[in-house]
């Protein structure tokens, strides 16, 4: 399959004075690989500010539901404008090549982060706990009230800047809320993924309320907080989830802390809150944050 004209049907959008073409692009730095290309840390030549770039190689994309997917991306977030989601700046088009121009993030994003608090046996305070809890609620509920699912939210996604300040990013396989033909679909990352998606009985915005609920659970306790169990059985593959006690952290958090992060984790979605709801309860909790919640 030709990729050219589904590249020429592809309507971006730019903003001046950062660069329009890969030559007004240094590439100083790798960020990270993937199957159709990479992410990298580049310098504009006009404005010499830094940004991010990611390639992605159509040429490399066999499946049309995958060019769909990698296509996805751009056109939702340059609709998108939240301080606590990655900016979109500009995107230009290389023969069958696609760049997006997006906001660098200093800090690399909220896994690093994790890692080097449990490499250094060092729990994240829980003022800057409640910090971090509040700016990804208000971003899961800005993405919510666009009538979008993100449906990969994990550390991996969550981005961090030097002063603490942490944005949704990677929407590559985020999708409409009434495109059924899309939530149907068991996609994103398993161990964050929801029992509505693994069941692929169409699902809404609540599976990335759950999926932030378990990120929450492995930024403050390094671990997940259950593991899924497959089954052969008469009708097939069926999954169960068997939850694991925490063993990291146990009494450095105040138990608003784990009710939050329970609530979310709710396997029935019917009872689980929605984004909205956790980001009001966050919220009522602002006496344990550091500094006022806006």
């Amino acid at each position: 399959m030709t990729n050219y004209l589904i590249l020429d049907d592809c309507q971006v959008q730019s903003t001046p004075n950062i660069g329009s073409k890969l030559e007004d692009f240094e590439i100083l730095q790798t960020l990270g690989k993937g199957g159709y290309g990479f992410v990298a840390k580049v310098k504009s030549k006009i404005n010499h500010k830094l940004y991010a770039m990611k390639m992605i190689d159509f040429s490399l994309i066999k499946d049309k539901t995958e060019v769909d997917l990698s296509l996805n991306e751009i056109k939702i977030i340059q609709n998108l404008n939240s301080p606590h989601i990655i900016k979109y700046y500009n995107s230009f088009k290389i023969q069958n090549r696609l760049y997006i121009i997006m906001e660098f993030m200093n800090n690399g994003d909220l896994k690093g982060y994790i890692d080097a608090h449990k490499n250094m046996n060092n729990p994240i305070p829980e003022p800057e706990l409640w910090q971090l809890f509040y700016q990804c609620a208000a971003g899961l509920t800005y993405i919510h009230k666009n009538n979008l699912i993100h449906r990969d939210i994990k550390p991996a996604n969550l981005f961090m800047t030097d002063d603490k300040a942490i944005k949704i990013g990677d929407f590559g396989v985020s999708a409409t809320k009434n495109k059924q033909n899309m939530n149907n679909l068991m996609i994103g990352t398993p161990n964050y993924m929801s029992p509505e998606m693994f069941n692929q009985s169409g699902y809404g915005n609540k599976v990335d309320v759950y999926a932030l609920g378990v990120s929450f659970h492995v930024m403050c306790y390094y671990d997940l907080p259950r593991k899924i169990i497959t089954k052969e059985g008469p009708k097939g593959v069926t999954c169960d989830w068997e939850d694991i006690p925490p063993t990291n952290n146990i009494n450095c958090y105040s138990p608003q802390v784990n009710n939050i992060i329970q609530k979310m984790i709710e396997k029935d979605q019917n009872k689980r809150p929605s984004s909205f709801e956790i980001l009001e309860e966050i919220k009522n909790y602002k006496s344990k944050i550091g500094r006022a919640v806006q």
